[in-house]
């Protein structure tokens, strides 16, 4: 079924998507980008196999030259996690926070709309589905091609709104951890301050007025991460990017990007 509307951007498109999904099984493709010819079926038979409530598979960042992937084998490998640790394999990176390269059981999209009129809608979006799931499968799969031309909105300059979003997405990502994940907290500070760092250098290359006020906001927010990740005593060796950054964030930031 095709479904139209006026544009209100992808959270909205997305939320309009789903209400009117009547399958059992949702998957989300952005406009730009395209799928293995066999993508559905092998996400779907995974699922069948694994019990998994998402079923990830790899993805391919590519500007439309490079070869496409054979995809022919008679079975993929894949690792399935449950539970808790499929939500601490999230925070580690092992999955992609996009809602893209991924089939979803729909029973666990309840009522779990994308914030409207914001960037980085899958950092606010992702880890709470993730944390609904059961069970999780990563699939060694090259199913979903990531088409990124130049002029989209991750290679357009950073805009006050990008980087306050994006902020905020950090921020509401670092309460849930604490509330709900709190054996992995360390590890949220720890995301945030490279957060809070990268962010920090995108108001350096940007040319939004009155940055300095948003810069001692970031920097503020990355020394109460910091103070929190000290009292974890889980110090790793990026400690001294960390004190480093805390000190001299400017020069940090130009002698690191």
């Amino acid at each position: 079924k095709a479904f139209h509307k006026p544009n209100g951007g992808l959270s909205d498109a997305r939320n309009y998507g789903m209400k009117r999904a009547s399958g059992k099984y949702i998957c989300f493709v952005d406009s730009d980008d395209w799928l293995d010819l066999n993508y559905v079926e092998v996400m779907l038979d995974t699922l069948a196999d694994t019990g998994a409530d998402i079923a990830e598979c790899d993805y391919v960042c590519t500007d439309g030259s490079e070869t496409i992937p054979d995809n022919n084998p008679s079975a993929y490998d894949y690792e399935v996690y449950t539970g808790r640790e499929c939500f601490l394999r999230f925070l580690t990176n092992h999955f992609f926070v996009s809602v893209c390269n991924k089939l979803y059981r729909k029973e666990i999209l309840e009522n779990q709309l994308f914030q409207k009129g914001v960037y980085h809608e899958d950092e606010s979006w992702t880890y709470r589905i993730f944390s609904k799931a059961q069970k999780v499968c990563r699939l060694h799969y090259t199913g979903y091609f990531y088409f990124q031309r130049q002029g989209s909105i991750v290679h357009t300059k950073p805009s006050r709104k990008r980087i306050t979003d994006a902020f905020s997405a950090g921020k509401e990502r670092i309460d849930f951890i604490e509330l709900h994940y709190p054996e992995y907290a360390s590890i949220g500070y720890s995301k945030m301050m490279y957060t809070c760092m990268f962010l920090f250098n995108e108001t350096r290359c940007s040319d939004i007025p009155r940055k300095t006020a948003l810069q001692e906001e970031l920097v503020s927010y990355f020394r109460i991460m910091l103070e929190k990740y000290l009292k974890g005593r889980q110090y790793q060796k990026e400690m001294w990017r960390f004190l480093f950054f805390r000190l001299l964030p400017n020069q940090y930031c130009k002698w690191n990007y």
